[in-house]
């Protein structure tokens, strides 16, 4: 039986490919880039693009292209989905789980709450992912209690994780300050045992 996970995010920049990337890394399943922002690849460190033709290094990393005519996925093994902004609730409704990504940032959570596609997709959700930044007056209890869906992980938004991927080596070396959230994320979710 296979598993989808899908991340998204109310506003753009929020972490959710950085999330996804570092929950398919943490639970060993592939991820796909449904906002076909080609982010992936580089957040895993590779130097091709999944909208070049050569699939191998993608393929080698656990990266899915399910658009192109080489997309290996099936629909029957565990995957992780990076769905980038708003996806459509279609989308979501598609996952077996849904996670919601966002900061501690009012105009994030005000989007999160506005638009009508967003609301939708909240209502499919699980759950939500909060990136904290010691500047911001938001915490996890209030976009609990805005959201009305629970906090599962607080990740806190470090130079150490920019850096891990700045430097391309984030998949052998994601930062402890992340690697905990996302393992509790997992058990949270009943998709890491430990």
């Amino acid at each position: 039986m296979s598993e989808t996970t899908l991340f998204w995010s109310p506003k753009g920049g929020s972490g959710t490919s950085t999330v996804a990337v570092a929950y398919a890394l943490e639970i060993g399943v592939d991820i796909a880039d449904c906002a076909k922002q080609n982010d992936l690849a580089a957040i895993l460190g590779l130097a091709t693009d999944p909208a070049d033709d050569a699939v191998t290094p993608i393929k080698a990393a656990g990266l899915v292209d399910l658009y192109g005519p080489k997309a290996p996925w099936n629909g029957t093994t565990n995957l992780v989905m990076d769905a980038g902004v708003m996806p459509h609730p279609v989308v979501v409704q598609g996952a077996d789980t849904a996670i919601v990504v966002i900061r501690g940032d009012y105009l994030a959570l005000r989007r999160l709450m506005k638009d009508g596609n967003a609301i939708e997709s909240l209502k499919l959700s699980k759950g939500i992912v909060l990136l904290v930044e010691p500047s911001r007056a938001l915490g996890a209890s209030e976009v609990a209690d805005v959201a009305g869906k629970p906090v599962l992980a607080k990740i806190p938004v470090t130079g150490n994780i920019a850096r891990a991927i700045d430097a391309g080596v984030f998949a052998n070396r994601r930062p402890d300050e992340l690697r905990r959230p996302i393992q509790q994320l997992a058990r949270t979710l009943g998709q890491l045992v430990g």
